[in-house]
């Protein structure tokens, strides 16, 4: 305020260097000078003693000497200023131009603003010279809070508790003991310096009953209490002050300090060390209690993948149960010819293959492409890894076709030669080659008005793969040696492991079979993918087992299913 109130007098005098420069140089612009100097000072005088430029308070605390300092850097500031006034006034001494006027200005506030920045710069000097342990205590809580912030483990709080405190008061020695679990008493946490000679304090002993009630233990006070018991332990523990960590009423721990390096402890020393052991005690509780949440959250986590393999295992037994009620509706001399495992290794019953076992998000989504694709015409193409259920998958879309009544006639194309595939897959007529002793039937023509399943279709040549694209645009083929075209009605599904793209890229594959091949894709998912699937398959396969051994067995170890989860089933 007082240097907003020293702009009227200064424009003022600006006033009359413009409009009287004569007058000016007479001294007109004493008095309006001399009032604007008193504002700035007086505007000065406040703020050094609001904004703690110079503090009562200070006097007291740091010595005369800091005063004088103050002074003298106040003497040194307000000279600054005089001089560059009196630099100004001697300039319009004479009559002065509008030019210098301006130059004169300008340099005045250059030396203004420089002037502020030296003031604030001797300020920043001074506290550091006499106020070096207020600067350091300010860092030290600055550390605290945030270790608390941060939620750190008790043992590092700990030792965050010990370097702040021996480092702000110059102690070269010092430990903390904390709660331990299970231990009737407090182990030793961490130490600077030697290691103390005890490492555990019980609760039933002097030391720990007199902390218990919030009280500090310093041998250099003559107030404090002096049993020879106590001085004993603190012998024992190397140190002549020990502060409790209380919490309400619970004793989670206590520091323990060597002598200082620079004389006795002081009450004020014990009541920094309180306020520390108030921070790192908010610290360790808040450390346990997220210590105990992480517990809780990992304990709940388990329970709920016990519910989920519990939750398997009824589904699993379910499917058992109901596929042993169909079981039961067969016959005894009829279980031979009804239970039958053929060589891909479906189970089927009175000729119908059961459906995929399986009640995982990956299967329920395959069933659900299943459903949408079944009931039309178009190709299909099956992708996944070996072993993963392919022919399962194909068997089930041929059974809810409309084709379900018709023959579904497999091929793999992996297993065969290019010429006896060819052969395989359109027949031949006596005397086309060498042992083509008769007619032979192709499985296109065998497949005729129902489905025709060619697995690893990629592991065709290009030879064949012309004519079957042939086929699959025109339905007509000719058998090997035979120029007669058949007509058939088949639908195809094919199924494959490999990139069927990347062989497109290396030229191994057509590009247009593949089109006519990929009209609805459906990716199989991996055993280890499906893995909530594991009960409910390996129920399955124990029923199969069963049958096959005669034996009885109606369950399964819980740990035997967890292994058989944890593994990565290779080969599927």
């Amino acid at each position: 305020m007082g240097c907003i109130a020293a702009l009227a007098p200064i424009v003022y005098s600006g006033f009359i260097v413009f409009t009287d420069a004569s007058r000016f140089g007479r001294g007109g612009a004493t008095w309006p000078m001399f009032a604007a100097s008193l504002f700035v000072t007086a505007s000065f005088s406040v703020s050094i003693t609001r904004y703690k430029l110079i503090q009562l308070s200070q006097y007291l605390s740091s010595g005369f000497s800091y005063f004088l300092m103050s002074s003298l850097a106040g003497l040194i500031y307000y000279g600054i200023v005089f001089s560059g006034m009196l630099l100004v006034g001697t300039q319009f001494i004479e009559q002065p131009s509008l030019s210098q006027v301006a130059m004169v200005s300008g340099t005045a506030m250059i030396i203004i603003l420089m002037l502020d920045r030296l003031r604030g710069r001797m300020k920043a000097a001074l506290d550091r010279r006499f106020f070096k342990e207020k600067i350091k205590l300010d860092q030290t809580f600055r550390k605290m809070s945030q270790a608390i912030e941060s939620l750190v483990d008790p043992l590092l709080m700990a030792r965050r508790l010990l370097l702040t405190t021996t480092e702000s008061l110059g102690v070269p020695k010092g430990s903390v003991f904390l709660k331990a679990p299970d231990f009737p008493g407090f182990k030793l946490a961490d130490y600077l310096g030697n290691a103390p000679r005890q490492d555990v304090i019980y609760n039933d002993s002097v030391l720990a009953k007199v902390l218990l009630k919030g009280e500090s233990v310093c041998l250099d006070l003559a107030s404090m209490p002096s049993d020879p018991a106590i001085r004993k332990v603190l012998n024992s523990l190397g140190g002549v002050t020990i502060v409790p960590l209380q919490h309400e009423e619970d004793l989670t721990g206590f520091l323990v300090l060597g002598q200082k390096g620079s004389g006795a402890f002081t009450i004020d020393d014990l009541n920094l060390l309180a306020a520390f052991s108030q921070i790192t005690v908010l610290g360790l509780v808040s450390a346990e209690g997220h210590k105990k949440i992480d517990l809780l959250n990992n304990e709940l986590k388990g329970k709920v993948v016990k519910i989920a393999e519990q939750q398997n295992r009824i589904l699993a037994l379910q499917s058992q149960l109901s596929r042993g009620s169909q079981l039961s509706e067969v016959t005894d001399g009829q279980v031979t010819d009804a239970l039958s495992v053929n060589t891909a290794g479906e189970l089927h019953l009175n000729g119908q293959a059961q459906k995929l076992v399986g009640s995982s998000q990956q299967i329920k989504y395959v069933m659900e492409l299943v459903g949408k694709v079944a009931p039309g015409g178009s190709a299909v193409l099956l992708r996944g890894e070996s072993g993963t259920g392919k022919e399962v998958v194909a068997q089930v879309l041929h059974e809810q076709s409309s084709r379900a009544d018709k023959p579904f006639v497999k091929v793999h194309c992996g297993a065969l030669s290019a010429g006896l595939l060819e052969s395989e897959l359109f027949g031949h007529v006596k005397g086309a080659f060498t042992s083509a002793i008769k007619d032979k039937i192709g499985r296109f023509e065998a497949a005729n008005g129902g489905t025709l399943f060619l697995d690893e279709i990629g592991d065709i040549n290009q030879e064949v793969q012309i004519k079957l694209l042939r086929v699959l645009q025109e339905k007509i083929f000719e058998k090997v040696g035979s120029n007669v075209p058949i007509q058939v009605d088949v639908r195809i599904i094919a199924a494959t492991h490999q990139n069927l793209e990347e062989l497109i890229r290396q030229g191994k594959f057509r590009s247009d079979l593949f089109y006519r091949l990929n009209v609805f894709p459906i990716t199989i998912p991996t055993l280890k993918e499906r893995d909530d699937d594991i009960p409910e398959l390996s129920y399955y396969f124990l029923q199969k087992a069963c049958y096959k051994l005669g034996k009885t067995i109606v369950s399964i170890d819980d740990e035997a299913l967890l292994c058989l989860r944890a593994f990565s089933w290779p080969g599927n």
